[in-house]
């Protein structure tokens, strides 16, 4: 029996519209939108991820793979990796502007460490309580 095709023909429309929606005010709005910027910096991200950034994850899986086995390291590498790659600009302070100090008013590099430690934490205590349990289990 096949699957209900649906869903699959709902969602191309209505992203179909969302993105009809976009172009049209990307188009309406090109003096302040700069269409010709919007593609260069479209076409450019697409040719980075499909170049750079899908090889690299791709090697570094297989690399998790081999050298860390475990399903908790594994998982707190790709929160970590995750983290820090949303992290970085506000991290680094892209955009800051001291005549408005709105624009990133925290210490985000500060906040991205505490959250890979809570995620490396977490990552420990989940190993070490599948080591207990696996203990109590062959004992």
């Amino acid at each position: 029996m096949s699957e209900p095709r649906w869903p699959v023909i709902t969602g191309v429309l209505v992203g179909a519209v969302f993105a009809a929606v976009g172009v049209a005010s990307l188009l309406g709005e090109s003096h302040d939108t700069h269409p010709a910027v919007v593609v260069r910096w479209v076409v450019g991200l697409a040719i980075v991820h499909d170049l750079v950034l899908v090889p690299v994850v791709l090697l570094v899986g297989v690399a998790v793979r081999r050298w860390a086995p475990r399903a908790w390291l594994a998982g707190a590498l790709l929160v970590s990796g995750a983290v820090s790659l949303v992290a970085w600009p506000l991290a680094r302070g892209y955009g800051r502007q001291s005549s408005n100090p709105s624009l990133l008013p925290r210490n985000y590099a500060h906040g991205l460490l505490v959250v890979l430690g809570v995620t490396w934490l977490g990552a420990v205590v989940v190993a070490l309580m599948l080591r207990w349990t696996t203990k109590e289990d062959a004992g």
